[in-house]
């Protein structure tokens, strides 16, 4: 009822087993769990299955080489490559071995911080579905959102290529989507209340959404770029 999540070590054996079980539209179901819109799936054994909240989380990881099979498929023009994050460092080194542990304050801490956000009480209906609460902004971090989103704007009109545009787009939804995470690890961190977003959360989706804008134009560049001989 809170969702669950999807981790594959090898991303690519997330998306390429799409309809390998079976000849549906597997694909466009994620991009409608991206949004989501309520699920309807009907099968052949069984009764069918309605999901009015659909939340899955996707994580993995994945080689430059193999970005190229992600784009296949129609993958870029659906706008289903702009709903991922790419988590990307500038520059990938291999360090030297070090005995450097965490340490077990950390290891506490962050174990109280999860438990806090999974502490909030989830409230079902007569249906025993999830209904959320929803969250305002306040005005100082709704104007700093508005701020964002014109700059945003602007982006999207005077981007030169479909690439620029269909990132832009998405982020729109992410920031909002930040912005409520972070002022909930606020929260599990009693450094602030739950009843709205501050102007902190907002501050810090920006800065997250501006970074992954960076890492999408870095692996659109290396699709862009890529030739047979690299492979």
């Amino acid at each position: 009822q809170r969702g669950i999540g999807v981790y594959c070590d090898e991303l690519a054996t997330w998306f390429k087993n799409f309809n390998r079980y079976n000849t549906g539209a597997e694909q466009e179901l994620w991009l409608s769990i991206w949004s989501g819109k309520p699920l309807n799936i009907d099968r052949k054994s069984g009764e069918p299955v309605y999901i009015p909240m659909p939340s899955i989380s996707v994580i993995g990881t994945i080689q430059n080489s193999v970005l190229l099979e992600l784009a296949k498929n129609g993958r870029r023009q659906n706008g289903f490559l702009d709903r991922v994050l790419f988590a990307m460092p500038d520059e990938s080194t291999i360090p030297d071995w070090a005995e450097n542990e965490l340490s077990q304050h950390v290891v506490d801490t962050w174990h109280t911080i999860v438990n806090n956000l999974l502490n909030i009480p989830l409230v079902l209906d007569t249906n025993l579905n999830p209904q959320p609460d929803i969250l305002q902004f306040t005005p100082d971090a709704k104007q700093a959102y508005i701020d964002w989103y014109n700059q945003n704007a602007g982006i999207k009109r005077l981007a030169e290529t479909e690439t620029e545009k269909g990132i832009a787009a998405k982020l729109d939804t992410y920031c909002i989507r930040f912005s409520l995470i972070l002022q909930l690890l606020k929260y599990a961190c009693n450094e602030s209340g739950k009843d709205a977003i501050g102007i902190d959360a907002v501050q810090g989706a920006i800065k997250l959404v501006e970074y992954f804008r960076g890492t999408a134009l870095k692996v659109h560049s290396i699709i862009n770029n890529y030739s047979p001989v690299d492979g």
